[in-house]
This record gives structure tokens, sequence and C-alpha cells, in this order.
């Protein structure tokens, strides 16, 4: 197969706006194939805007037969068919009736002259020779001087042949001059009979005597498709067959070729004996090679397109400054280094512009918390029609809406604005952080004036000088040296971090030329671009923007100038389609896919979309804060929330981000030796709040706006945040067998957590208690024995003495240096069997119910439901002082045992406590409906189940919490996940393997998901009470079971089946090749 794609790569990277083309030879073989296939995909361009043209020497009934005709819809107003050698050019109305755009008819004196030149010239051959010419009168502008009439419709392919014979008959029949003798002969008969401007053109079988030729086609097609619209020459395709010479004449194609258009790409797939001229590209393999380049310019403009699904499509309508800020949350675009809120890119009131950097800390006065920082707004536009500044404000909005593409990670806006003048103008936006270069930002701007001309104006920069409470602080700014675009120096007050930006802006070299110059001041740093703009005129501007820290490299300001280089040198397109495949990569592992309720799908869709553009596998000494960078509340800092409820979705899905996120926490140990060593306590505790550092950052108290002043002591009590980072280790371990990590950074966590643990719990009465902490449960701080800290203590303590015995047998060695490097002793061992076993596991009761602590049962009872319905928090109904002395529960705390524990706990002890602790729990925390949503959905409970998938599901998207403004919950979304995947779908993974027991909601008929253990992808498709598919990757074998039987040992690379039997799961059977 002709390999004609590589041999034209950027047909795969850069998509045209106007692509024209040959039809013979070029695009079908002849006039009577079947053009179905290549209509098809033409098609398909014209529907995604693509300037679709056919340059023929053939008349418009015979391509509209053959090809126009098969097309029918608005998009064929895209399709234009330039027939009769340049005479005439043919569009479409909307409703796919061609239309003649452009025509040139002979005069009746031209007509004459036609037909006189091409008599003459038959005349004077069959005088001088033996060789029979004819003339084909019927054609529009032109007469055809029949050289070889015998030879009916010679196809392109058979050139040579035909060159051939047609040289051999005027030979053998006395006509020595051959074709080139003919050719002149014509020439001169033009010039003796005055046919003024005469185009001659040949194709071996015939002398064309005319009046236009391929030339005033391609004319055409740039004065009214390139010019007019502002298509630069560089988005321009023309492909044809005959580009070189046959003959010793130009080939028909040449026509085509403007030397002076620079920047038009052309490629030919004829066979081109005699070679192409220079500047046309030979691909060769004709139609068929054709027909692949079109496909491959499909493809681009799929992946381009806005994604078809709804449920990937983030869509708000309208502006409400009200929301405004929630909205910026919900509209984030980011990469895991970087986070973009989806403001408007001119500003408007009520917004909360921020671009947030992971890792980038500073505090706002000396000996303060430290928070995340506001890097400089690069996002900071402002477009001018005259002298007058497109606002949202201002004016009147003919249209606004704004779609957040989270399959492509694209934030699209598209706003039409009529001002008090009537001027209508049309401005598109598109922005994108990549998740291909973490350290690139994008923004493209389309302008179009509806109905009106004159001068616009762009202003687009880098804003320094921001009113925020923590912002970077401006220190330079300048043009870039030798080149255009700007940078801009900012840094961080106390913890010293630069932050360099470089930008560079250009508007696509088309008709328009703009004026351009930088703009520096106190301020910031810009571009400014102007140009006089014709009604119906469209001017791109595309802005590309390098980010990096001194966090990143010694010299950011010169990183980031030398990448902006790098990046626009390959241009904005490919940037573009560089960050969609990567997107398509990670979307890959991380979807899941639920048939029968597609508002349950776009709640998953969000929740992944969020989680992947928070996670950074690239740097291990930041983590995901609550808000992720989506938003500046809490701070930027990293709670429990990012182990517990948000590591589980990258351990499966992406285990290159849990593994960074893991070693944050080893990155942090020092600081969370000095927190217990500060307790005078053993090991290690991690703060409750934390940054880079690893120190507390939790705040000591609130000012309320009443005055009131409320001590914050979760940063002392909420201990518990150290099973979080014990369970997290062990969690990856297990499903990745990542040796390196587990070896060199898990086993010294596992070890100091369990120390901590160990001295922080005080004998009495021969069992051990642990006092004064504070469980998930936060309307209840200061508690004693908290069930929740103490089970997971206990199993943080038994993990990482199996982590001991594991390196001393596996890793002797590495074991030897550790024990050494941390001062371990084995006399340790038996102290934390000992307080494992005698832990207070609440074991006096006498029943299957579990006391959240000691003391709990003693509270007066509430239940919930009771206060329903209600519109706000039930613990601000009752009061910070009541709420403390009932049993009403903020989140899940005893139910996430229920989940985390499962294998301590009975069925019924399971069912019983989730029903007791259900009706008491008030949901304060957007972590605590998930885990209620999980367990009621192992339990079967389909009610509780779909109700708190809703909560879950809705926290942002419908601001049930009230404060999405402040940026996305993402311990929730992080839930969701693990609701479906570990609720739903009834994923366990235990002793080195998979357990599943499904139970779907009625309405859905099938859940289907990928998971990431030991290495290899597998593969479920749930159908609901059917059957469960497995399909096993080629890497290594997996060992999966039922839920409540044994594991099973899969092969690699096969497929296997489990099926209802109307009461249970059966086990896994082995799917033969070929069978259904």
């Amino acid at each position: 197969m002709n390999n004609c794609t590589n041999l034209y790569p950027r047909i795969k990277k850069h998509p045209f706006k106007i692509i024209a083309f040959d039809w013979d030879g070029t695009a079908v073989a002849n006039r009577e194939v079947d053009a179905r296939p290549v209509a098809d995909i033409l098609e398909e361009l014209m529907r995604f805007g693509v300037q679709i043209v056919v340059i023929t020497g053939t008349n418009f009934g015979n391509i509209d037969r053959q090809f126009s005709s098969l097309i029918s819809g608005p998009h064929k107003q895209n399709l234009y068919v330039c027939t009769d050698r340049g005479s005439e050019a043919h569009g479409f109305d909307e409703d796919s009736k061609p239309v003649l755009l452009y025509g040139r008819k002979a005069t009746d004196k031209e007509e004459a002259l036609l037909s006189k030149v091409a008599e003459a010239v038959k005349n004077d051959i069959e005088s001088r020779s033996n060789v029979a010419i004819d003339i084909v009168y019927k054609r529009l502008n032109r007469r055809k001087i029949d050289l070889i009439p015998e030879w009916e419709n010679p196809p392109k392919s058979q050139i040579g042949e035909l060159l051939e014979k047609t040289e051999a008959r005027l030979a053998e029949g006395g006509f020595t001059g051959g074709i080139k003798g003919a050719f002149a002969m014509t020439i001169e008969y033009s010039k003796e009979l005055g046919l003024d401007d005469v185009r001659l053109t040949t194709d071996v079988k015939h002398i064309e005597v005319g009046l236009t030729d391929k030339s005033d086609s391609i004319d055409w097609v740039l004065e009214e498709l390139s010019h007019k619209r502002n298509v630069p020459y560089t988005d321009i395709l023309v492909l044809g067959d005959e580009f070189g010479p046959i003959a010793g004449f130009e080939g028909s194609d040449f026509l085509t070729y403007k030397q002076d258009a620079e920047g038009i790409d052309y490629v030919s797939v004829g066979k081109e004996p005699n070679g192409v001229p220079e500047g046309v590209i030979h691909v060769g393999g004709g139609p068929d090679c054709f027909l692949r380049l079109m496909k491959e310019q499909a493809k681009i403009y799929r992946k381009l397109a806005l994604t078809e699904d709804p449920t990937f499509l983030l869509v708000r309508e309208g502006f409400d400054d009200i929301r405004e800020r929630e909205v910026e949350s919900l509209l984030t675009v980011g990469n895991g280094y970087l986070g973009v809120r989806g403001s408007i890119e001119e500003r408007v009131p009520g917004s909360e512009p921020a671009t947030l950097v992971a890792g980038v800390y500073d505090r706002a006065k000396e000996g303060e918390i430290e928070e995340l920082v506001i890097v400089p707004d690069w996002l900071h536009t402002r477009i001018f029609v005259g002298d007058e500044q497109l606002r949202l404000d201002t004016g009147h909005i003919v249209e606004h809406r704004r779609v957040l593409d989270m399959k492509k990670g694209i934030l699209r806006r598209e706003w039409r604005h009529r001002d008090e003048r009537g001027r209508i103008t049309s401005v598109k936006f598109m922005r994108f952080a990549s998740l291909a270069d973490q350290h690139v930002l994008a923004l493209k701007i389309s302008i179009t004036p509806e109905n009106h001309q004159g001068e616009i104006r762009v202003e687009t920069g880098i804003e320094l000088c921001r009113k925020m409470a923590l912002a970077a602080i401006p220190a330079d700014r300048r043009e870039i040296e030798g080149d255009t675009g700007v940078v801009a120096v900012s840094k961080t007050n106390f913890s010293d971090i630069t932050i360099a930006q470089a930008q560079r802006s250009r508007i696509s070299t088309g008709i328009v030329k703009p004026d351009y110059h930088t703009h520096i001041e106190e301020c910031g740093a810009g571009e400014y671009l102007s140009w006089q703009a014709e009604a119906g005129q469209t001017v791109d501007i595309e802005k590309i923007v390098s980010i990096y820290t001194s966090r990143d490299t010694d010299d950011p300001e010169h990183k980031a100038v030398d990448a902006l280089g790098d990046c626009c040198a390959r241009g904005f397109n490919e940037l573009l389609l560089g960050n969609i495949d990567a997107w398509r990569a990670r979307w890959d592992i991380a979807a899941i896919a639920v048939e029968g309720d597609a508002e349950v799908q776009s709640w998953l869709n969000f929740a992944a979309y969020h989680l992947i553009i928070a996670g950074n596998p690239h740097d291990e000494r930041v983590s995901i804060s609550a808000r992720t960078l989506t938003g500046t509340i809490y701070k930027g800092h990293v709670f429990w929330d990012a182990d517990m409820f948000m590591l589980p979705f990258f351990v499966y899905a992406h285990p290159q981000t849990a593994r960074a996120m893991l070693m944050y926490r080893y990155y942090t140990l020092p600081g969370a030796r000095k927190e217990a060593q500060d307790l005078s306590l053993k090991g290690a505790l991690y703060a409750w709040e934390s940054t880079v550092t690893g120190e507390e950052m939790t705040p000591e108290f609130v000012i309320t706006p009443t005055g009131e002043v409320i001590l914050i002591l979760t940063g002392k009590m909420e201990q518990h945040i150290n099973t979080s980072v014990s369970y997290g280790v062990w969690s990856y371990w297990t499903a990745t067998r990542d040796e390196d990590f587990f070896v060199n950074a898990g086993v010294e966590i596992l070890i100091e957590t369990a120390r901590f643990w160990v001295s922080r719990a005080e004998e009495k009465d021969g069992e051990f208690h642990i006092y004064n902490v504070c469980g998930p449960d936060e309307y209840h701080e200061i508690v004693n024995d908290s069930i929740y800290t103490n089970l997971k203590a206990v199993w943080s303590i038994e993990r990482a003495a199996d982590s001991v015995a594991y390196l001393k047998d596996a890793h002797a060695e590495r074991w030897s240096a550790l024990k050494e490097r941390i001062g371990f002793d084995d006399s340790e061992l038996p102290e934390w069997d000992k307080v494992a076993t005698h832990m207070y596991r609440d074991a006096h009761h006498g029943n299957n119910l579990i006391e959240q602590f000691a003391g709990y049962f003693a509270l007066e009872d509430i239940d919930v439901y009771e206060y329903e319905p209600r519109t706000v928090p039930l613990d601000m109904l009752l009061g910070r002082e009541e709420t403390a002395l009932t049993q009403l529960v903020k989140q899940a705390d005893v139910v996430m045992l229920l989940y985390l524990l499962e294998s301590d706990f009975t069925p019924e002890a399971i069912e019983e406590n989730y029903k007791y602790y259900e009706r008491r729990t008030g949901h304060g925390s957007s972590l605590s409906p998930s885990m209620y949503g999980l367990v009621a959905a192992r339990l079967g409970l389909e009610q509780l189940a779909r109700r708190y998938l809703r909560q879950a599901g809705t926290i942002d998207l419908a601001n049930n919490m009230g404060n999405a403004s402040g940026g996305v919950h993402a311990a929730a979304l992080g839930g969701l996940w693990q609701q479906v995947v570990m609720g739903f779908a009834g994923v366990r993974v235990q002793a080195g393997g998979i357990y599943v027991y499904p139970k779907l909601l009625k309405e859905w008929t099938r859940l289907g998901f990928k998971l990431m253990f030991h290495g290899n992808v597998l593969e479920f498709d749930i159908e609901r009470d059917s059957q469960i598919t497995v399909v096993v990757g080629e890497k290594s074998g997996a060992s999966i079971g039922i839920f409540g039987g044994s594991l099973q040992a899969l092969q690699p690379g096969a497929v296997y089946k489990s099926l209802w039997d109307g009461n249970t799961w059966r086990e896994f059977a082995k799917v033969e090749e070929g069978a259904t």
C-alpha cells in the first residue's frame, strides 16, 4: 500500500480550512466509478466547516451526477464546484440547490474566434498529412482539438500509453511535428486570428483552445474564500495528479500552482513520471491516497470538534453575575500542575479569576499559615470596536454560552454583543491547559464583525497587580528580545518563589495584516493588535503562554521564554491536538460507562474530569488540596481527603499520580516526625492541613461575621489522618506491587505511623485507649476511644508489622539500612502486637451496634428524618453546643469503617450499624453522602443508594453545599467514583486479588469500567442481573473472584464471564475464542 500519509506528515497535524482539488484522476479514477466513499468523507469535512472546492475541466452536470448530488443539508453550503476550466464557480444554497456564483460567458465574437482557431489547426494538419482531426464544439468557452478520436475517454492511468499512441498516430499519418507541433500551430493561429489572452492546455488526447483555465478557478478560490474570509494561505491545501510536465507540456494541475501565494500546500497523488515542480509534494497513490489524506483530515477535525456526547459537556447559558464565581469553579481547566478558573477573559463584576500553581504557597504575614498564591492573570483581555470596549455589563448580550468539553479539556465561549449603535460583534474564545505539556496554556480569540466595519483592537497580556488576599508580587516585565511577545516575572513574599510567564500572540497570516506592538507597564505586560475589519470577516488571535516557577528550574524566566519559542514553532493547533490526545489516553482508563441513566453518567464524567486536572504525576512534592486548583477556599491545604477519598481513583486509573501523592507524604515525613515529637510522642503525626513542608497549617481559630471567635481543634484532634496515609500506602502497594516505592518509602511511612499509635495509646484495665481525639464526626470534637480512630490505628499497626516482615524476608539489605537509619529495634514489634491485640474495640454492649465513641449512646437521641424538609444544615438549626449533646453525626464515621474494614464485621453487624447511623447523620460534610451511598449499594438498599448517589453527584453541579464558588469538592468527586466502583460494582481488593459482586440500580442496564491492577488493565462490563464480563490485559494474569467465593486465576489476554443465576453470581468461566 502506498505510504502517502507518511510522505506528507502535515496532513496528520494541521486542519486545513480550504481543500481544493482536481476531480478526475485525483479524487476519483474516472467519471464512472462510485464516488460515494469520497463523498462521505468530504461531506464529513463540510460538516466541520471545511470549504471543499472541486476544480475541474468538465461541466457542472458531470460533477453533480457523480458527486455533489450525493450530498444534502446546510453543510453543503461549504461545497464549491469550479467547472469548465475556470469558466464557472458553483455553490449551494441552504436548500442544497446549486447556485452559480461566478460565470465567464464568451461573446459571439469570441465564440467565433474559438471555432476559427480550432478549425484552422484541423485544416492545416489534415492538409499536411493523412491524420484526421476532430473538433469538440460543445464546451463552455473553449474548443477541443481531438488528436486521436478513435480512443474515447482514455483513463488517466493510461497516460503513458496514450502519449505513445498519439505521437505514433501523428507520425504514421505524416504529421512530423507531433503533439508539440500541433500545440505550437495552435498558438500561432490564435495570434494570427486575434484571440487575445488565449488559454491553451493539453491532456495529450486534446489541445484545448479556451478563454479560461484552472488558474482562474484558483484565483476565484483565493479571492472569494481566502481573502474575503481572511483564511491564511497556510490553511489551504490544493491537490492534483498532474502538476509535473507531460509530453513537454505543463501538467493540467500546474495551473492551480500559485508561486506568489506563499504558504499553500500543494500535493500530487499522481504518477508524475517527469517529477513535480519545486514546492509540490509528491505522494502518489492516486485516488486511494486522496481518500486516505481526507480521512486524516477528518480525524483531526473529529478531535478538534466539540464532543458529541452531551454527558461530557458542561454548558452554562447566559450570564448571571450572582452565580459567576460558582460557574468559574466548575469550568476550570487544568492539568495538575496548574488550574485556571473559568473566568470571563475581559473581566466582569462578581468575578474571581485565578490561576493557581500547585506548590506555590506563601504567607500573608510573617508567622501566619501558608496558602495558595494567585499568580498573574494570563487571560487578561480587552476588545475594542472603534473606541468602545466590548463588555458583558454594557450594551446587549445577544447570545452568551460557555461549554466545558470535559473529554478534551477545552473551555469554549461564544458571545454575540450588540452595542448602543446596533453593531453586532461575534466573539469566540477557546482555552486549554495542556495535559500533554503541563507548562503550556493557550487561548484562541475569534472575532467577527457581523454588520459593521472599521478598526478592531485587542489588548491581551499578563496582569501583575491583583487586589487579592494573596497574590504574587510584580518583579519584572519586558519584551522578549529578538522576537515578539512579552515575559512577566513575579515573586512570593515569604516563600521566595519566582513565577515566570512568557506569552506570544499572533494573527494567522491572511489578508488582514494587523498592527502589532507590545505594552509594558508597572502592573503588566501585554500585546496590542489592531486591524481594519470588514463585515463578515473573521480574525483569529492565538495566544500561547509558557509558565515556570523556581520550584521547577533555577532560571524560570529563561526556561519560560525558551519553552515558548518551542511551543510557537509547533503552533496552536499542534499543541491543541497534543492536549486532546493526552486526554483521550487518560479517559481510556478513567472513564466509567453507565447505560440507562445519562444524568448519572454526566456526574461521573464531571467527577473524573476534575480529579484528572487535580493530580500531578510529575511532582512528588505536592498533593491535591480539598478544592484542588479550582479555588482558594481552605487555602489550598491538603487534608485526609487526598488519601481517603481521591487517592483510590488514581490508584486504579492513573497509578503514576497515586505514587506522586504518596511520595508527597514521604517527603513531608520529617514534618510529621516533628509534630509527634512536639507532643512527646514517637513516630510521626501528619498535619491535618499541610502544604509543601508538612507543618501543621490548620488555623487556630476563626472569627464569624458576628464577631464570635471559634476555636478550631481539628489540627490537634483529628489524628486519624495518620491512618488515612497508611491506608493509602497499603492500598497502592496492594494494587500496584510497586516494589521501588514500597521498599524505599512506603514501609518507612507505615512504621512511623504505627510507632505514633503505639506511643499514643494508653493502657487501662488491660485495654489500650486513645483519649482526647476527634473522629471524622466533627460535631463531637474531643472524645475518647473514637472507634474509627481505634480500629484504623490497629489496622495501621498490623500492616506496619506485615511490612517489616516482608522487608526482612524480601529485601534484607534494605531493611538493615532502614532499621539503622530510623533507629528501629526488634523489641518494638511485641509492643506493637500488644497494643493492636488489646486496643479498645467496644465489645462490651453484647450486640452488633458499635458505639462511635465512649459515651456516644448516652447522648440525646435524634432522628434526622424528623427535621425534613430543611434548607440549612441541621447543626445550624440546633446550634453548636446543642448539637454536641446529641447523637447527631456530621459525616460518615462508623459507616466509613463498614466500608474500609468490611471484613472485620459480620453482614448483620454492617446492616444494623448502617441503619442506626444513617438516621442520625446530618451530612454536614461533602465527604459523607458517597460513603453512605457506597455501603447502601453493597447492602442492596437501592432507594438509599440512589438518594446518596444524587446527593454526592450534584454537590457542585447543583451547589448543594452553597460554597462551590470556592472550588469544587474534590473528596466528594473521589467518593462518587468509589461509590460506583466499590459500591454498585461491589469491587473489593483483598488477599492480592479483586472480588466483585455487582448490585446495580434497576434503571441501569450496564456498568463498564477499567482498573489498573498489578501493572495490567482489567476491563469490567456488567449487565444488570445478567452477566459480568472481564477482559484481562495481555501483561499478566489476574486473581479475580465473586465476593463470598474464592479467587480464580484468570489468564492474560483472555475473556471471562460470570452469569447471574437468579440468586447469585456464578464463578467466572473462560470464554473460548469465537464464542459469544
